[in-house]
């Protein structure tokens, strides 16, 4: 049975929080202000469709999206995005005490030939095949994918 929620703002791992009468609902790849339609399974929620997009939703840059477990954030705005990823470093100050005017650079965009680290997984199936990639969202399951937008080419070349 689907649900249809309106999406708060975003949660501290980028997923969209929908407050609901059954209480907070955590739906990955949705965006503040949307009307979405999730499949809902305790505290999280699957995105089946969008029904009123925000105007920050752009399309992903992955075509990959969804299929691993990294890029959270891959359909909302860079703007939008870099204000959020700001406004976390921010409440981490705040909850720490610390100077929160420390924080004065805006973030930066990591778009393409940035990323210099992750962590690939591995293991033999049960044809002997051993699979390389990234693991699947909230899975053991290993995403064999082509290639990621995010990594330095030597980071490329190792998957």
């Amino acid at each position: 049975m689907a649900d249809l929620v309106t999406i708060a703002r975003l949660g501290h791992r980028g997923d969209g929080v929908a407050e609901t009468p059954e209480g907070l609902l955590f739906v990955p790849r949705a965006l503040p202000g949307e009307r979405v339609e999730v499949a809902r399974d305790g505290e999280r929620g699957r995105l089946l469709a969008v029904v009123e997009a925000a105007p920050e939703r752009v399309a992903a840059y992955c075509p990959e999206v969804g299929v691993c477990g990294g890029c959270a954030l891959q359909e909302y705005e860079q703007a939008a995005a870099l204000r959020w990823k700001r406004e976390q470093l921010v409440d981490a100050f705040r909850r720490e005490r610390l100077d929160v005017a420390a924080v004065t650079a805006d973030c930066l965009d990591a778009h393409g030939d940035g990323r210099r680290r992750a962590t690939f997984h591995a293991r033999k199936d049960a044809e002997g095949r051993v699979r390389v990639g990234f693991a699947q969202a909230r899975s053991h399951a290993i995403a064999e994918i082509e290639a990621c937008p995010l990594l330095a080419p030597a980071m490329r070349r190792a998957l």
